[in-house]
């Protein structure tokens, strides 16, 4: 019996990352996910000119030691993506049965989270992402924080911890203060390895909050470039979607009322996001204290909703008939879902662009890359409309400016460069961001076009545009989607 229950885990565990990879595809690059550091740290003469990395984060240190191996081998980054992947997604159906009790309610819990309520979130953040941000494996290993915090194993509680910590500090500190109600089930000296790792997660935190601090001279540019335009999406709750303040509403006010009396420590977990997030909110709108506003909170509802789905999922087991899964379905399900997902791959149009296993080398992204990283100087510095920032990483060349870089470089410099290379001025906030994500390939182009001995004088010596464009410079490199000139 038992063993039959873990092959049908593992089939149900396969058909659920197989059915992720369907709906959500899985791309190499995307939003910052690797880290520029990595790259630096593993080909620094590639990059001695790179504007972004002059503003890197100390939170973003530690991880590039996980991605540094894998640069130039960017096939394998699937392998890792999917075992943190399927280390998440099994501890997400610990998680849900532990609160559940029922096997079949457990993965119809999850599956109601991923990818039932994808894209409904607080501050653009998710549990999982169609790509290996360092936030996926951080949040595989929250996952398994919370499992066994309720299992009483605060050894691995510690563990667990220890290492989104690590490669993640944002991730490893929210999922440790929201994660505290539940400390309290144990006694004594079963905890003292959770208190060590809970000891090294706020110092690192606090470490990388006083080092990351912005210039007191610069703080107000910095906040207005990169909480109001660069960052408005993650911080401020009025950019949120509408019906994700009505699904947080909902979970939270359900998970407070089916757990009051009834967990005393769940129901601890749902009082401090409910008083944390109001704390948040009612500081957005009133005296914007900075260390509360900079600690982003609203990213740690990635928590909330499983959590809240969970609860729920304990109640409606209680009113509705059980839910069986077989073995053969579940075998059924992993070979249906997992032949789809393979063939998709395999798709010359969406394996190239949406689902990158198999043929992410033909997509033009990589085309240019692959070429480029071949045969561009190495002190190159390359400009590239917003729409084209991950063939700017796979040039892996110095960029001028990165967009979506996720770092804190010198904030007059950032505004400087937007505005010489798109026209567009980021005080002016969120409306300046749709504006650059609208019309900012256009007007990249048409600046390229008329000031030739401007990107000269600022260092530029290539500029990818999109395929359409004709610049009044050396083609390179040209294909139905992309173009790399050289600036002359």
């Amino acid at each position: 019996m038992l063993e039959a229950r873990r092959v049908r885990f593992g089939l149900l565990l396969g058909a659920t990352y197989a059915l992720l990879l369907v709906v959500l595809g899985y791309r190499v690059y995307e939003d910052a996910s690797i880290p520029l550091g990595s790259v630096a740290l593993r080909q620094p003469e590639k990059l001695k000119k790179d504007f972004s990395l002059q503003g890197t984060s100390t939170e973003r240190l530690l991880v590039n030691y996980l991605y540094a191996p894998l640069i130039g081998k960017w096939g394998l980054f699937f392998g890792l993506h999917a075992a943190f992947s399927l280390l998440l997604l099994a501890g997400l159906w610990r998680l849900a049965y532990r609160l559940i009790g029922s096997e079949g309610w457990a993965w119809i819990a999850v599956w109601t989270v991923l990818p039932g309520l994808y894209h409904h979130h607080w501050g653009s953040n998710e549990l999982y992402y169609p790509y290996l941000t360092p936030s996926l494996p951080a949040k595989a290993a929250g996952a398994w924080v919370w499992v066994s915090l309720l299992e009483g194993r605060f050894g691995w509680a510690a563990l667990a911890l220890a290492f989104a910590t690590v490669i993640h500090p944002s991730v490893g500190w929210q999922t440790w203060v929201f994660s505290l109600p539940l400390v309290g089930a144990a006694q004594g000296r079963k905890r003292w390895p959770y208190a060590l790792s809970s000891l090294f997660t706020v110092a690192l935190t606090l470490l990388m909050f006083f080092q990351a601090r912005p210039n007191p001279s610069q703080a107000l540019l910095w906040q207005k470039i990169f909480l109001g335009f660069r960052m408005h999406m993650h911080f401020y709750p009025e950019y949120f979607r509408p019906s994700s303040h009505g699904l947080f509403s909902f979970l939270l006010v359900s998970g407070l009322l089916l757990t009051f009396r009834r967990d005393r420590n769940l129901f601890g977990v749902f009082a401090l996001y409910a008083g944390s997030l109001l704390l948040y909110v009612a500081n957005r709108y009133t005296v914007g204290w900075e260390p509360l506003l900079y600690s982003q909170l609203p990213r740690a509802t990635v928590w909330l909703k499983p959590l809240g789905v969970f609860v729920l999922g304990k109640w409606l087991r209680s009113k509705l008939p059980e839910w069986p899964i077989s073995t053969r379905s579940a075998f059924l399900l992993l070979s249906l879902i997992g032949w789809g997902a393979f063939r998709l791959a395999r798709h010359p149009e969406i394996g190239r662009d949406f689902l990158q296993v198999f043929r992410w080398r033909e997509s033009s992204v990589w085309k240019l890359g692959l070429w480029g990283d071949e045969h561009l100087p190495l002190d190159a510095v390359v400009a590239a409309p917003p729409r084209g920032m991950s063939a700017l990483f796979a040039l892996q060349r110095s960029a001028y400016l990165r967009i979506d870089f996720i770092g804190r470089p010198d904030p007059q410099a950032y505004r400087q460069r937007l505005l010489q290379l798109y026209g567009i001025d980021p005080v002016e906030g969120a409306s300046a961001w749709r504006t650059l994500m609208t019309k900012g390939d256009s007007l990249f182009v048409e600046r390229c076009r008329t000031l030739p001995d401007s990107l000269r004088l600022w260092g530029i010596t290539h500029v990818v545009v999109p395929a359409w464009a004709c610049l009044p410079y050396r083609l390179l490199w040209k294909d139905e989607q992309l173009a790399l000139y050289e600036v002359r």
